[in-house]
């Protein structure tokens, strides 16, 4: 609906694709900062809740759903490592690996040179490797 409401900003110095890409881009990145904060609180609140209700216990003799939930664990450290990347590598990151997108067309979309969007997806590769690397040493440290 947006997309259409806006159609007649569009100025034609890229594709209709890298400007449909870049509203959602713009659109996704201001609804995060408006729930950020009603994020940080419900994870906290299920947080003290699992522990006060013991739901956090798994069954020691349901190996496989061990293994479902361990690896639903490592995806949710991923996302939240994904997560916590400055906003510019974020969406880099997110345009390459999931989207599948071209160095090229990443740079329309974020209306950057092709050699940053190279540094900036090189710089999120780096942390999301400081920072996983840490948060798996402490998971297996349980």
């Amino acid at each position: 609906m947006e997309i259409i409401g806006s159609i007649k900003r569009f100025r034609k110095t890229s594709s209709l694709s890298t400007w449909i890409y870049r509203m959602t881009v713009n659109k996704s990145l201001n609804h995060l900062k408006k729930n950020r904060r009603r994020k940080l609180f419900s994870s906290v609140e299920d947080f003290f809740h699992k522990r006060s209700t013991g739901a956090e216990r798994i069954p020691d003799e349901l190996s496989t759903t061990t293994t479902r939930l361990e690896d639903r664990e490592r995806r949710e450290l991923l996302n939240q490592s994904i997560l916590s990347l400055p906003d510019n590598q974020r969406i880099a990151f997110t345009l390459s690996k999931y989207e599948g997108l071209s160095y090229q067309e990443i740079a329309e979309i974020m209306n950057l040179s092709i050699s940053s969007i190279e540094s900036l997806l090189h710089r999120a590769k780096l942390n999301l490797q400081k920072k996983l690397a840490r948060d798996f040493s402490e998971l297996l440290k349980r």
